[in-house]
């Protein structure tokens, strides 16, 4: 698997014992000074509890004055680089710290390098559940989605936390960028890496003739809605989003298998893997047939 920079590499099992023995090696360019931004050279955007401000994608930047007068205005916000605009692919290793039904991503990690060769050391930090988050050169055609138990590729519109000094305690770097250059993917892994083919479409909506125009409306707005859901509320975005499409399927206005299949797809998309999409829809559209939409015929 990919080493650490220094020391032996220690059990996956103890992520806490391994934070204490890298203590003394961070990097002092790490925190939200002007050298450390001016370092990372990374378009990066303020988050809270993972959540960024209104119009995130086009206030990414890599000016250090600006992230740090935005953080002034909340102590407790972080940085977060856009992978797109930073034309990188991230390599997210869930670990198990802090939740009792995570899956570690370790095991699923090192049975790809067995499949597809290893991976190239390059800037990688330490997440607060004992994971990690590898960086590369976006090669062209990534987009977020599940890879493995515990494991997952992200790229393009979405975000991804970076240590931050004293505001991220259980996130430091492993490899800085400052001092690890950037990785190219092997061609192997890219291929992998890529998504499949799309799935066929799904089967054409059936519409009411009368409310036909504002179902349709309805259902491209609540998905246009959960496409752009980002990191930290995409389930819930998926879950409201089933819920409002449901009282529409109980009202009549809408298929529910067609409406099923488009948020299975939608969510997909945005990186959540079916077997957590697809509870979190069918609970939604249950709740919305009990409470059917009333409409004024």
């Amino acid at each position: 698997m990919i080493k650490n920079r220094t020391g032996p590499v220690l059990p996956q099992t103890d992520p806490y014992e391994r934070h204490r023995h890298h203590t003394a090696a961070r990097s002092t360019r790490e925190g939200n000074s002007p050298e450390y931004l001016r370092a990372l050279n990374w378009p990066a955007v303020p988050v809270v509890n993972k959540r960024p401000a209104r119009d995130w994608p086009n206030r990414a930047t890599t000016d250090a004055g600006n992230l740090i007068r935005s953080m002034l205005h909340s102590p407790s916000a972080a940085l977060a680089v856009h992978l797109g605009k930073a034309q990188l692919a991230c390599l997210d290793v869930e670990g198990t710290v802090g939740g009792a039904h995570a899956v570690a991503g370790h095991a699923a990690l090192a049975d790809l390098e067995g499949r597809l060769g290893p991976l190239p050391i390059t800037p990688a930090s330490a997440t607060p559940s004992g994971g990690r988050h590898y960086f590369f050169r976006d090669p062209g055609g990534m987009r977020c989605r599940v890879i493995g138990p515990g494991l997952e590729i992200r790229a393009g519109t979405a975000l991804c936390c970076l240590p931050t000094g004293s505001r991220t305690p259980d996130r430091w770097w492993i490899h800085h960028p400052a001092e690890q250059p950037l990785a190219d993917l092997p061609p192997a892994w890219a291929t992998f890496l890529r998504p499949p083919p799309p799935p066929p479409p799904p089967p054409p909506i059936r519409l009411d003739y009368c409310t036909g125009q504002y179902a349709k409306a309805a259902l491209e707005g609540e998905l246009r809605t959960l496409a752009s859901a980002t990191l930290g509320g995409r389930n819930q975005a998926l879950h409201l989003a089933a819920v409002r499409l449901g009282r529409l399927v109980g009202a009549g206005l809408l298929d529910r298998a067609t409406v099923a299949a488009l948020l299975e797809r939608t969510a997909a998309e945005i990186g959540l893997h079916v077997r957590e999409a697809r509870p979190t829809i069918n609970s939604g559209l249950k709740f919305g047939l009990a409470h059917p939409r009333e409409l004024k015929r």
